[in-house]
């Protein structure tokens, strides 16, 4: 019995994969708009009742990315806590883009709209990304005073909201250029430049 129900759940996740990474790749290749949840499904080779079981709408497409950069951002943090401090956010900052870049360009113009919208906002839970990631760079940057790394009068609030608001930025910058660059490229260019200056001057010699 336990096996058939490992095996259940297994298959449920593949599937649940499957639609996601399919209804990417149209919303990609088509655009949010003119893509429809019984194109996904025809694409997918699965019923609408499939689908349903695992996403309430096309929209719940999009949110799903936030578990995606979630974890992204999880394992980046979780491989990279024996380097120094500036290494880190750089780690944490590139490990982001890469999903947004892999994710492709229109999809993460429809995320930019949802996450900029007034339904995104009122979500309040922690597992939002825009809380999530904010919180674990206050933590890393904080750990970083704690173990005497950066001194203490490192203002790590504002480097945290500095930060955050340059990754954002980028994202939208790619975006309005319409995608003709590498943001995973431009971005370790840009974070290594900008963060090395800010970083270091709150670090212990």
């Amino acid at each position: 019995m336990q096996e058939h129900v490992n095996q259940r759940t297994l298959q449920a996740k593949r599937t649940k994969k499957k639609i996601f990474n399919t209804s990417v790749a149209l919303i990609n290749e088509r655009g949010f708009d003119h893509v429809t949840v019984d194109d996904i499904c025809k694409e997918c080779g699965v019923s609408k009742g499939a689908f349903y079981h695992h996403f309430n709408s096309k929209l719940d497409i999009i949110s799903q990315i936030e578990t995606m950069l979630n974890s992204s951002l999880t394992v980046a943090i979780n491989e990279c806590d024996d380097v120094n401090i500036k290494t880190q956010i750089l780690v944490f900052v590139n490990s982001l883009l890469s999903v947004v870049d892999k994710t492709g360009l229109e999809f993460t113009r429809q995320r930019t709209k949802y996450v900029v919208g007034g339904e995104y906002a009122r979500e309040t839970g922690a597992d939002t990304f825009s809380v999530f990631s904010r919180a674990k760079l206050r933590e890393v940057l904080q750990s970083a005073v704690d173990r005497g790394e950066m001194i203490k009068a490192t203002p790590v609030d504002m480097l945290t909201e500095v930060i955050m608001t340059l990754l954002s930025g980028m994202i939208a910058d790619w975006c309005i250029f319409d995608g003709t660059y590498s943001l995973t490229e431009k971005g370790w260019k840009l974070t290594n430049f900008t963060i090395s200056n800010m970083v270091d001057s709150y670090c212990n010699k």
